[in-house]
């Protein structure tokens, strides 16, 4: 959902800062996420169960997000506007 927001609403400044953390996590290394993580959850805990999924889970969504941004912006207007004309809603014309 965010990458639908940044194409089809983000003009403003909270999705310039979304685009750039994105950007900031896509170029960081997974084993330093993987790390943090581990620091942050499983070493106060002391349970090792704890740190499997938010690490690569954050790792995951921004490359998710980033990627269906640029294939929505891929889409032309004229083919939105060809869906809105025959009567799709705007949701329709932008989700599958």
């Amino acid at each position: 959902m965010g990458g639908v927001y940044l194409a089809e609403f983000g003009g403003n400044t909270f999705s310039y800062i979304i685009r750039y953390v994105t950007d900031l996590l896509n170029g960081v290394p997974s084993i330093v996420i993987g790390i943090f993580a581990y620091t942050l959850i499983v070493l106060p805990r002391s349970i090792f169960d704890a740190g499997r999924g938010p690490g690569p889970g954050r790792d995951d969504d921004s490359i998710a997000v980033r990627s269906s941004e640029e294939f929505l912006r891929a889409v032309p207007n004229s083919l939105r506007e060809g869906a809105m004309a025959l009567g799709a809603s705007k949701a329709k014309a932008i989700l599958p």
